[in-house]
């Protein structure tokens, strides 16, 4: 019952790539648009909230195109039939400062604003050429708003080849306000435990890129 319920809202939550790139271009749009109503002035006047001007006479905005980007370097071992939080490893872009060690499960953005979020998961051990369709791979993209701790799910990804970080690819656009989290949980049901990661990011290397688990945020706007 409970993959038939998760196959079914990842089915409806399934986007062409073109579907994916119009969202996101809808949802830079609106902020830029809601961003322009709070800045620009009016009657002579600033808007509240406004403080320094950039040349074009909107409050400029250093944070925007802050970018943190994280990295599972070693493998994570899964117990099966576990929903479990990724703790990422490895850094590898931090901007803003919103990942720390210290809570390595999450990145935590500190303004409030427009975000595009991105996920690559790949597996470093499973049934390679034994797959079967009981061995199922879940992952799911989830924000923590900081006003009350509340969990939701922003995506869902159900890989069917669990070494493949395409077929476990997230991505998500909208409004983070300060203090929200994001994370990663995976969750596989295999019967035995299993190491999500383990596959360093090296530039260049295309095989090893194709096969990474990385989590990446982006402010917009």
């Amino acid at each position: 019952m409970k993959r038939r319920v998760f196959a079914g809202l990842v089915n409806a939550m399934s986007l062409s790539p073109s579907m994916i790139v119009a969202l996101i271009a809808l949802f830079v749009a609106l902020g830029g648009a809601a961003y322009a109503v709070d800045h620009v002035p009016v009657n002579g006047r600033h808007n509240a909230g406004s403080s320094r001007l950039d040349a074009t006479g909107i409050a400029a905005n250093p944070d925007v195109g802050q970018t943190t980007v994280v990295n599972r370097a070693a493998p994570q071992a899964i117990t099966s039939g576990s929903l479990t939080s990724v703790s990422w490893d490895s850094e590898r872009q931090d901007d803003g400062g919103w990942f720390t060690l210290g809570t390595p499960d999450r990145i935590t953005v500190s303004v409030t604003g427009v975000y595009i979020v991105t996920f690559n998961g790949s597996w470093s051990s499973g049934p390679a050429t034994s797959f079967v369709a009981s061995d199922i791979f879940f992952h799911h993209l989830e924000r923590i708003r900081a006003s009350d701790g509340i969990q939701e799910v922003l995506g869902a990804a159900q890989a069917l080849d669990p070494h493949d970080a395409s077929s476990a690819s997230i991505a998500w656009c909208g409004v983070l306000l300060a203090n929200d989290a994001i994370r990663i949980r995976v969750e596989q049901e295999t019967g035995t435990t299993q190491n999500f990661g383990g596959k360093n990011r090296v530039s260049g290397n295309p095989i090893t890129d194709s096969s990474n688990a990385e989590l990446s945020v982006t402010r917009l706007a």
